[in-house]
């Protein structure tokens, strides 16, 4: 979680609340035993904990997308 929290997931949103946190983690954490119980109780999965360092915006209509994808 602290390595998600620091280099944040290019794949995920520019801030972090815990329940993105948990989704992100529960799909890194699959085939083992250290997977997340529980994804965040009403509007407290909505709290912004940490600013995603590796957001990547999605390209608008006519925009080229860049980094080879």
């Amino acid at each position: 979680m602290l390595r998600l929290l620091r280099e944040g997931d290019a794949g995920g949103p520019k801030r972090l609340t815990p329940g993105d946190v948990y989704r992100l983690l529960d799909q890194r954490l699959q085939a083992t035993a250290a997977r997340p119980c529980g994804g965040g109780a009403a509007r407290m999965s909505e709290l912004t904990v940490a600013v995603n360092r590796r957001y990547e915006p999605l390209p608008g209509p006519g925009q080229q997308v860049s980094g080879g994808r």
